[in-house]
């Protein structure tokens, strides 16, 4: 890429600030020096240039199960399908990863929160140009396992750690879920979670009416799905109380945590996340693919909550365009406009992970990492942001830093 160069498009979207039709931006050294309203750019191109998608919550180790859990069967179904398949599956994992990060830049994300059990995403993540947060994830019901739980959980952040590139990823640790760790462990993950730094943890939180259940009287599905497994739950006992208190009440819901999926939450639920200064990260297209509810977008954004967007799993969707996603967020949310919905899916997932400042924004000193949509019909529609959700797609997706930089 030059040192300096000026780009004019038919529309700027910068996310923090109106639409400016006919903007420049000045570019030096692989940065945005200014935002223009207008200028004669050295490069002027037809379209639209806006901020890279931040995928907030991905599980890139389940790739090789791409189409082979069924959908629609709900949650405790869906996890005993999952497990089976991974046993049984011989997609290899390594080659479904790398597929899978490719997938994620062609389609136009610039930065992930990655939830990693083995570790196997790491270099595959460093080879690519994404970056963001990296989740050292464990789970275990069984309080005489903590012990060697933790010591794996050091050895996973130690591997992470030497695979990722620190100018790009942070480690961080993660507790799986309520029903399936023990809450000393969900208290040594607290404890080393570096909260009041945004994406200090990541946790599920309220995603099925399994996990209510169990979490009110210990029975319904997972109880069957343990029995079934002949996993030993005996050491957990029921809280009685929603997720958001079970977790609050254990020191893991604190300023910078990730709440993902928030779909059986209340009122008070909402409020209490609200006021802990936790981020909620929504995963629509699996909840639909696993057969769950909707969050309630619009509560969430008007309580005050950053809100992010992630796709999940490919066990869990159908793919890990964010675009699509977008399209079906907007369908199946009317009362989140298509704004809203890309301002979540840019600068909410750049809040939430901790990115603000180098990416989900157009705006002095951020990074040149942009996507520039080449499609001048966009810039021209009365509702250019609906417009542009409705026919991104890696045909007419670019990358504007790797454009300049000689492809074009």
């Amino acid at each position: 890429m030059p040192e300096r160069i000026t780009v004019q498009a038919d529309l700027i979207l910068p996310i923090t600030r109106d639409p400016i039709p006919g903007g420049t931006l000045v570019i030096e050294d692989g940065r945005v020096a200014a935002v223009l309203p207008e200028g004669d750019g050295e490069l002027r191109l037809p379209g639209v240039i806006l901020p890279g998608l931040v995928n907030a919550h991905a599980h890139l180790e389940l790739s090789n199960l791409k189409g082979q859990v069924p959908a629609g069967v709900g949650m405790c179904e869906w996890i005993d399908h999952m497990l089976t398949r991974r046993e049984e599956t011989d997609v290899p994992v390594e080659s479904a990863i790398a597929d899978a990060v490719d997938e994620l830049q062609r389609t136009g994300t610039a930065a992930i929160g990655e939830v990693a059990n083995t570790g196997l995403s790491g270099a595959h993540l460093a080879s690519s140009r994404l970056e963001g947060v990296v989740y050292a994830e464990v789970l275990g019901l069984e309080p005489d396992a903590i012990a060697e739980i933790t010591a794996e959980l050091d050895a996973l952040e130690e591997r992470l750690e030497s695979a990722l590139p620190r100018d790009r990823f942070r480690v961080r640790p993660a507790a799986h879920a309520p029903f399936s760790c023990h809450p000393d462990l969900i208290r040594i993950v607290a404890a080393r979670s570096p909260f009041g730094e945004a994406g200090a943890t990541s946790v599920h939180v309220a995603e099925s009416p399994d996990e209510v259940e169990y979490l009110a009287t210990k029975g319904g599905a997972f109880t069957e799905l343990y029995a079934r497994r002949e996993i030993d739950a005996s050491a957990w006992e029921a809280p009685g109380t929603t997720t958001v208190d079970y977790f609050d009440n254990l020191g893991l819901l604190r300023e910078g945590a990730l709440a993902i999926h928030v779909v059986e939450v209340s009122d008070d639920d909402i409020a209490r996340l609200a006021a802990r200064s936790v981020s909620a990260v929504v995963c629509p297209g699996s909840n639909r693919y696993i057969g769950l509810g909707r969050p309630d977008v619009r509560a969430l954004i008007d309580a005050g909550l950053t809100v992010a967007i992630g796709t999940d799993s490919l066990a869990s969707n159908v793919d890990l365009d964010l675009f699509r996603e977008l399209r079906d967020a907007v369908r199946d949310h009317a009362n989140v406009s298509p704004s809203e919905w890309l301002r979540i899916a840019t600068l909410g997932g750049a809040t939430a992970l901790g990115l603000t400042g180098r990416l989900g924004e157009i705006a002095p000193s951020v990074s040149a990492r942009l996507l520039w949509l080449e499609d001048r019909s966009v810039a021209e529609s009365d509702d250019p942001v609906a417009a542009l959700i409705a026919s991104a797609s890696p045909s007419t997706l670019r990358w504007l830093d790797e454009w300049i930089g000689g492809a074009r």
